[in-house]
């Protein structure tokens, strides 16, 4: 790895410029299946000389990358964006990773799970899965992480003792959540489009929503709702205590992804819209078209809220701020 350099003709601030001609994946799930492409001596995507970036995740001063070789690195955010370390433990792609006190977790396709310290040593590696790891979440001393394999594992850190296996799903674990602010539950769902709420402690299913025979690709746990997205743009929303479904809510065909406002509200690209629900009434009550006064075709691909009423809204090559707060009071 090596270090890039912000400056004055660089509005990102830091110049992560070793990166950006690889060909990297919008999620970890896509890497899984772009991981072995070839490209055609035609074509017009060269064979990048540096390893595309996979899954990224920031802490404090640090942001983390994994890359589609089984590389890891940290970068400082304050100094200047220098690389911290870059360490390759295995070769195979980092397919998740997170960065907390305990060091930087990472999962990779073979289904290994590692800790590294902030030093940049390797400290931990245990066989989590036996395919590769597609999701993974951390709160205070556990990880959590959901494979291909369909289980879904918890492992005390720093030392990664597997407290417990949990085979619940059919599908491959597509999305997980760990419950706010007590930790005591797990939302998770697969590609069979089962969402099931489990204790963390006991590994006992508390909710079974049930098979709908259509991957769910994100899940939410709010305050006192669950919420799940499905491949079809289909949102259910259920009541936390009982369990049972409040509201149904169709979007788009293109919709793959949501993002959680002030805990009460749900944001949702669709095509060129930022479209915002109220989750307590199921209604929509904002809409902005960012495609409004564009020549070009806008296509929301990621959303991520920044707080303060801001919604942050990727369309490829740029990123739109929209300010909702007024329109929620």
């Amino acid at each position: 790895g090596g270090g890039g350099e912000g400056g004055a003709g660089n509005p990102c601030g830091y110049d992560f410029v070793r990166h950006f001609n690889a060909f990297s994946p919008y999620t970890s799930s896509l890497a899984l299946e772009y991981g072995n492409t070839v490209w055609d001596e035609e074509s017009d995507v060269t064979e990048p000389t540096v390893p595309a970036v996979w899954c990224m995740d920031l802490w404090e001063n640090v942001a983390a990358l994994g890359c589609g070789n089984g590389q890891v690195e940290a970068w400082s955010i304050n100094n200047n964006g220098a690389l911290l370390f870059s360490l390759n433990m295995v070769s195979v792609g980092v397919t998740v990773i997170a960065v907390n006190s305990h060091g930087i977790v990472c999962g990779h396709m073979d289904g290994s799970l590692h800790l590294i310290g902030h030093n940049g040593h390797a400290m931990r590696r245990v066989q989590a899965h036996s395919r590769p790891i597609s999701c993974m979440r951390c709160v205070r001393d556990l990880v959590v992480t959901g494979s291909y394999d369909t289980r879904l594992a918890v492992h005390r850190l720093p030392d990664l003792v597997c407290v417990r296996k949990v085979s619940l799903h059919s599908g491959c674990i597509s999305s997980l959540v760990i419950e706010q602010p007590n930790a005591q539950g797990c939302l998770s769902a697969c590609s069979k489009g089962l969402v099931c709420y489990w204790e963390l402690n006991s590994g006992k299913c508390v909710h079974d929503f049930g098979e709908v025979g259509v991957a769910a690709l994100q899940v939410e746990s709010m305050d006192n709702h669950f919420v799940a997205l499905y491949a079809t743009g289909s949102v259910r929303i259920w009541q936390k205590t009982s369990g049972a479904l409040v509201h149904y809510l169709e979007m788009c065909g293109t919709c793959h992804c949501f993002t959680v406002v002030e805990r009460k509200f749900l944001a949702f690209p669709e095509e060129s819209r930022l479209v915002v629900y109220s989750v307590e009434r199921g209604v929509r009550c904002f809409v902005r078209d960012l495609n409004s006064g564009s020549r070009d075709a806008v296509l929301l691909r990621h959303l991520a809220y920044l707080g303060d009423g801001k919604v942050v809204c990727a369309t490829g090559r740029l990123l739109h701020i929209v300010q909702i707060k007024a329109k929620l009071e």
